[in-house]
């Protein structure tokens, strides 16, 4: 049975360098393994309002072994609303099979 693919975009902290921390990837990882079994997280280099910051990608496939989450949220809202707290984010991406959602 086919599954899909979906992939989270966090932005870092607004520091300084607009750059994550050692603590920031722990942070990111200990919280992905609450909704998740497996992911694959790239680094990349994306925009907030013109201004560079790096950029956490996380890609997840979606199935069956993927954790609970609250009421009325599949674990990819959870998980991303989480991070958007975790991280004093404005919004994070989520992309379902080509359809970008923010929250």
């Amino acid at each position: 049975m086919p599954a899909s693919v979906h992939r989270i975009y966090l932005g870092a902290r607004n520091t300084p360098n607009h750059t994550f921390l050692p603590k920031d990837d722990a942070l990111l990882q200990k919280t992905l393994s609450r909704y998740f079994r497996g992911w694959t997280i790239q680094n990349a280099q994306g925009f907030w309002e013109g201004t560079a910051e790096e950029t956490r990608v996380v890609t997840v496939v979606d199935g069956p072994e993927n954790h609970a989450s609250g009421a009325g949220q599949t674990p990819f809202e959870s998980c991303g609303n989480q991070l958007k707290n975790d991280f004093r984010q404005a919004a994070v991406m989520i992309e379902r099979g080509g359809t970008a959602s923010f929250f």
